[in-house]
């Protein structure tokens, strides 16, 4: 059985993860926290075997979080679990230590490979392409130089 834990500032995030999670009975969600300080203060009595990780917290930024968990107990694997599609955040997060990325609109399936590859020590990245896909969707010109001709 794989322990999770879900660190999020939204308690409806949580619990949407906690009942997609239920699916999967594999898994088993044993704790939770909605800030910085009461993530770290859970590990110093509890256990987990991977934290899925809000970059965005109300008292310290994930990263930092990702880099506490990680110097105190070194054996966790770390998945961020956000909405920031920007690929720094990604490159800040495996500097970090963290072993995966997801977006929080990933599905259950999705989730659950990213768990089933962080036990097993390999990274999943899934937010790359999505990221990637993202940044140049946004990039993109508003008109394509035939539109703009077509205009003047």
């Amino acid at each position: 059985m794989t322990r999770i834990f879900i660190v999020d500032d939204h308690p409806m995030v949580i619990e949407g993860i906690r009942s997609m999670l239920l699916h999967l009975p594999k898994l088993e969600v044993v704790g939770h926290a909605m800030n910085a300080a009461s993530c770290l203060g859970y590990f110093v009595n509890h256990s987990a075997d991977v934290v899925l990780l809000d970059i965005n917290l109300p008292d310290q930024s994930g990263i930092d979080v990702c880099q506490a968990l990680l110097k105190r107990w070194p054996e966790l694997k770390i998945i961020a679990l956000t909405n920031l599609d920007q690929l720094t955040y990604l490159q800040s997060m495996k500097e970090a230590g963290a072993i995966g990325y997801l977006l929080k609109n990933s599905s259950l399936q999705e989730i659950e490979m990213a768990i089933g590859a962080a036990t097993s020590g390999k990274e999943y990245w899934l937010g790359k392409d999505s990221i990637r896909e993202s940044m140049q969707e946004h990039n993109r010109p508003l008109l394509t130089r035939r539109e703009i001709e077509v205009l003047k």
